[in-house]
């Protein structure tokens, strides 16, 4: 009987000393502890407050959580194969209501001195949690609300970058006080619906015949320039050989005439002449 009392008497003294002295952990670095509350009229995340190095607590009433304060990155994509076994892709509309689909990447990390009112704010047991759940959904949030303001072809196209960066810019805003926010932006191409490529495609055809075009043009005012050009250069050398044929009938003189006459004649006068021929030059008799 006695060695009955002992027993139970050294158990009472085993939970005396782990309630008074408890367990501990080490809280590394790069992390911090949060001392949660688990009894007594202060439990809940109403008091947590940071921890670091070894932590010695009672495991009965009060828990222990750690939060990484190094960079998290994450990739939420369509991709089964990926970080999760789900879709975690996200999918939003343009302002014409075409619907878009995108994997994201994403990359941030909480404040020092942070992980206590981070806790009390968003109650996850792990960064993980607090990425997929609550971080997944702000950076849908931000993203829908931007891509809501603009035409589908422009954030396919030349004002996706803009897009991002002002999402980027509002999620900083909304949790500047907990956290710093590092890389936003899209995985690989975007995935809009059927009618939204074929809206498209057809967009792309138009603008390239109307390229087509525009050259055409451009090549047929070409060769019509060429052709004034050539007929304006014609018409300058008619007139250049008309004056020049004006200024030669006004040098040609009978005497300048003999005299050319004269030069080309061999002496000879032709052996067969009609009726009243007469010599073609005027030659003086004295």
């Amino acid at each position: 009987m006695k060695n009955i009392y002992k027993s139970l008497f050294l158990a009472f003294l085993v939970v005396i000393v782990v309630f008074t002295t408890g367990c501990n952990t080490v809280i590394q670095p790069g992390y911090e502890g949060i001392k949660v509350v688990k009894t007594g009229t202060s439990k809940g995340v109403q008091n947590a407050p940071i921890v670091t190095g070894r932590v010695w607590y009672n495991p009965f009433t009060t828990e222990i959580i750690e939060y990484p304060l190094f960079t998290q990155v994450v990739t939420w994509t369509k991709s089964r194969t990926e970080e999760s076994p789900a879709d975690d892709s996200i999918t939003f509309n343009s302002v014409q209501g075409a619907s878009i689909n995108a994997d994201i990447s994403f990359a941030y990390r909480i404040k020092p001195n942070r992980t206590g009112p981070v806790y009390m704010l968003y109650h996850c047991k792990d960064i993980k949690e607090l990425t997929w759940r609550y971080m997944r959904v702000k950076v849908r949030d931000v993203i829908t609300n931007e891509a809501a303001k603009l035409q589908t072809i422009d954030i396919i196209g030349s004002r996706k970058k803009e897009m991002l960066d002002l999402a980027k810019a509002e999620l900083q805003k909304q949790l500047q006080k907990d956290f710093e926010i590092d890389t936003l932006a899209f995985v690989g191409e975007m995935r809009p619906s059927d009618s939204v490529k074929a809206s498209i495609n057809s967009v792309i055809q138009a603008e390239q015949a109307a390229i087509a075009a525009d050259k055409k043009i451009m090549s047929s005012r070409a060769e019509a320039q060429q052709l004034v050009e050539k007929a304006q250069g014609e018409l300058t050398a008619a007139r250049l050989q008309a004056e020049a044929n004006r200024e030669l009938q006004k040098s040609l003189t009978g005497d300048l005439l003999n005299y050319k006459a004269i030069q080309r004649w061999n002496g000879v006068l032709p052996t067969v002449t009609g009726t009243g021929a007469i010599p073609f030059l005027n030659i003086d008799k004295k």
